[in-house]
């Protein structure tokens, strides 16, 4: 068996036998709203907050410029707390900050966090305290209890489908979109021609083109729905072994990289589903290069904004997301640590 040709990048769509056959939405998304994105999603939580009395949001300092994006179109004054180098949260910096006029947005990232003990830390300032949790690189976080007003995630960043978001929340009278989501039809015909690129039938730029115009229109889709196909799609989706294969792949990726001498950022606990094993890296933009030249795409979480005024953190400028997703293997978690190991042997030839 052999590895496969990408690893990385947007998710290939194939799933598609039996469409159209009234299959029944999975129970665990039987409860919640959906919405056309993240975006959307969060969107419409801040507008909700506004409306019972939160007139700004405290965000973590360390964060996707589109969460920033949407804030300023929800048009609510934020400020920033800052979190450590375990991605915990700097309780001082967020009690200089806080009043109980705020809402509070806490990032699970990459998975990996005690999100319990975090919440907790949050009550021990107020024990009322108004919490979004965002669970965008934690979708198995959605099935837990977790004592928040609101926590959302994104389907299309977890799984193979073309849109969605899902909220779970406390309260009642929440928005519900109507309007059709018109980027879902791209990232679609994107994901069906990405899993048609291992017949060398269609080009890299194709499908390229078409999920770069679909993540053009995601901002003009606040208001819009998730996907008729999206939610066929859901019903098809066997969570248990997407957990399974995340799981799998993520501890023997991590004792692989412990023996290379890499520096993971996180400790998954046994009951932690990761989306991708973020490590440091000293040069890490040569180290993303010459993954890409053997057809690894690593994305970087993230690129520091120019909202963000403090350097409390080196993530902006070390950390490097490897890929373990239920779409790979042993044998492509092997590729992934054959280049790093070759990248390590010759590390000081490159500086």
């Amino acid at each position: 068996m052999e590895t496969k040709q990408v690893i990385g990048g947007e998710f290939e769509i194939d799933n598609i036998n039996n469409l159209g056959s009234d299959l029944e939405l999975q129970k665990e998304f039987s409860h919640g709203h959906f919405y056309s994105s993240g975006r959307a999603a969060l969107y419409h939580i801040i507008n909700f907050s506004k409306q019972v009395g939160k007139s700004k949001i405290l965000l973590p300092d360390y964060l996707c410029e589109s969460i920033i994006e949407i804030v300023k179109l929800a048009a609510i004054p934020y400020k920033f707390y800052s979190v450590n180098q375990i991605l915990s949260i700097d309780l001082n910096s967020l009690i200089e900050i806080y009043d109980d006029n705020c809402s509070i947005l806490v990032i699970n990232y990459f998975g990996g966090i005690d999100i319990i003990n975090e919440i907790k830390k949050i009550r021990s300032i107020d024990d009322k305290a108004y919490i979004i949790l965002d669970n965008v690189q934690a979708l198995f976080s959605m099935f837990e209890t977790i004592d928040v007003d609101f926590m959302f995630t994104s389907f299309r960043k977890q799984l193979p489908v073309p849109d969605g978001a899902w909220v779970v929340t406390k309260h009642d009278g929440l928005f519900e979109c109507d309007e059709k989501n018109t980027f879902a039809q791209y990232k679609l015909v994107g994901g069906l021609l990405k899993n048609f690129c291992k017949f060398n039938t269609v080009s890299d730029q194709i499908y390229l083109n078409f999920f770069e115009n679909g993540e053009s229109l995601i901002n003009q889709n606040l208001n819009a729905k998730i996907s008729d196909i999206t939610l066929e799609l859901l019903s098809k989706i066997d969570l248990n072994f997407i957990r399974l294969i995340r799981v799998n792949n993520s501890k023997y990726l991590i004792k692989g990289l412990q023996r290379l001498g890499y520096k993971t950022i996180l400790h998954f606990k046994n009951n932690m589903v990761p989306l991708f094993v973020p490590i440091h890296l000293k040069n890490r933009d040569f180290f993303r290069q010459e993954l890409r030249k053997n057809n690894i795409y690593c994305p970087v979480h993230w690129p520091k904004s120019k909202e963000i005024q403090t350097d409390n953190n080196i993530f902006h400028q070390t950390e490097l997301s490897l890929v373990i997703d239920q779409r790979y293997d042993q044998i492509d978690m092997n590729k992934i640590l054959s280049v790093l190991e070759t990248i390590k042997n010759n590390e000081n030839s490159y500086n």
